[in-house]
């Protein structure tokens, strides 16, 4: 199939104009150009991160291949148009999310699986959830999360930054200390790392924060906060500047001329992937970008890989980068 009659039809399927046979087209072309790479749902839970992020990639990089100019060379992290870039990740997201739909209903009852970021690393830990939502970990902090049929629950110690995808039927509850967040969708921060208080700031959608006995101790909207002392059994609601209180999220992921090498080292640490690189001359690529955080790793490769002129290939479990590279710089 020709890469514009793709295009029309992601572009269908995003505005919920397509068809039931432009769908059925749709499912059809992926599974013939990508049958080897759908061939993964009884691997271990390692395999199946690195081939989701496969998916991915491959996609994402299939489809926005018309809006790639090979004679851009490293002229900065944003030289590739953000609409174009958005759109392809978007429509490689909903396109692997119509063929992985029974694995996350097969996962509906998930047994208690818990996560920690190390407390020695710089870098905050990206934690992808059964459900896609996000969760950024703050170095020393620990999740431990569990899904059923109605809800999804969550245990948090130290500090997490949440962007929760949506579901009404299913609840997302995030467990700190004596009171839980309650949600359906949205983005906040939770803080339990202090002996007496806990911390919760919203900036996007609506939270309620319950205590042990499920009675509801405030609403919270965008740009709103509360401070619950944890002695005195007390909650009190102030207004926050997000940008303020959540810069952690991605102080890691804002850098000016960082080496592609040194770069690629904290992203394999970020999202405990392995990274390497089979030019070692791309280690040279002098990077310059902001992300906001929460991005995933095929987000983040997507756009460092066309700023450098490389390109994301696998070999087994890990992630190689390929490319002409850069000289070495000299002061």
């Amino acid at each position: 199939m020709e890469s514009k009659r793709i295009q029309i039809l992601v572009d269908k399927f995003l505005s919920n104009t397509a068809s039931q046979s432009e769908k059925d087209e749709l499912n059809q072309w992926y599974r013939d150009a990508h049958q080897e790479e759908v061939e993964w749902l009884h691997t271990d839970d390692d395999e199946e991160k690195i081939l989701e992020q496969r998916l991915l990639v491959k996609l994402n990089s299939h489809i926005n291949q018309q809006y790639t100019n090979p004679n851009v060379r490293k002229t900065g992290i944003f030289s590739i148009p953000k609409a174009f870039r958005i759109a392809g990740i978007a429509a490689a997201c909903i396109i692997i999310g119509i063929f992985m739909i029974y694995r996350t209903t097969d996962r509906a009852n998930t047994p208690q699986v818990s996560f920690s970021a190390p407390a020695d690393q710089t870098e905050n830990t990206f934690v992808l959830l059964p459900d896609s939502s996000k969760v950024i970990l703050r170095s020393g902090s620990k999740i431990s999360y569990q899904y059923t049929d109605s809800l999804r629950e969550i245990y948090l110690t130290g500090n997490g930054f949440f962007e929760v995808t949506k579901n009404k039927k299913r609840p997302f509850l995030v467990h700190a200390g004596n009171i839980i967040t309650r949600v359906l969708g949205t983005s906040f921060s939770v803080e339990s790392d202090s002996d007496k208080h806990i911390k919760v700031a919203v900036k996007t959608g609506r939270v309620a924060i319950q205590n042990t006995q499920k009675n509801t101790l405030a609403v919270l909207t965008p740009n709103q906060a509360i401070d619950y002392d944890k002695k005195q059994n007390s909650i009190r609601k102030t207004a926050v500047v997000p940008a303020e209180q959540l810069n952690w999220v991605n102080m890691d992921m804002r850098f000016t001329d960082v080496p592609f090498g040194k770069l690629a080292a904290a992203l394999t640490r970020r999202y405990h992937t392995d990274i390497s690189f089979e030019n070692e001359n791309l280690r040279n690529c002098l990077l310059t970008g902001y992300f906001e955080g929460t991005e995933s790793l095929p987000e983040v490769l997507d756009i460092l890989t066309k700023t450098a002129g490389a390109t994301v290939a696998f070999k087994g479990n890990k992630i190689v980068l390929t490319g002409e590279g850069c000289p070495k710089q000299t002061l």
